[in-house]
């Protein structure tokens, strides 16, 4: 509901120290599905259902093996998306109504790669980004092929 400006001039200085606070899990897994479901059309999200399975299973193996204590909150997550269905839905006809770029646009400007640094900024962050990468890039690349709407 804001409005928002373009000042191409502008400098923006941005003071962000990474954080995993208590509800970081929670907001994060929550708004990423929220923003999934109200955005893209049905058939996008199906197709992109292996990489957001693998993205799944990778943000599980975090919070299980480094933040265990907040798993709960990315249950959490779940049960909000659940318990919201209805008025989630309801959000999603009115975004959906008003769209402006297709799924194909969205497609052509998201990245394929995850910040593995954001967990670990040594060998295994190069590791993750060596098994993984190339899977997300190339179904990436795949579906920039084909979602035309």
């Amino acid at each position: 509901g804001f409005k928002c400006l373009y000042v191409p001039d502008a400098i923006v200085q941005h003071d962000y120290a990474l954080r995993f606070g208590p509800q970081k899990t929670y907001y994060q897994e929550r708004n990423r599905y929220l923003m999934l479901l109200k955005n893209l059309r049905w058939r996008t999200l199906l197709l992109l259902l292996p990489s957001l399975l693998l993205a799944e299973a990778l943000t599980w193996g975090f919070v299980l093996l480094q933040e265990p204590r907040r798993y709960a909150n990315k249950i959490r997550a779940y049960g909000w998306i659940l318990q919201n269905w209805q008025p989630l839905m309801a959000k999603r006809r009115q975004t959906q109504a008003i769209r402006r770029i297709t799924d194909g646009e969205w497609l052509k400007n998201v990245t394929a790669r995850l910040s593995f640094e954001q967990v670990n900024s040594g060998v295994l962050a190069h590791i993750a980004h060596w098994l993984f990468d190339p899977f997300f890039t190339l179904w990436l690349w795949a579906l920039q092929g084909v979602v035309f709407w």
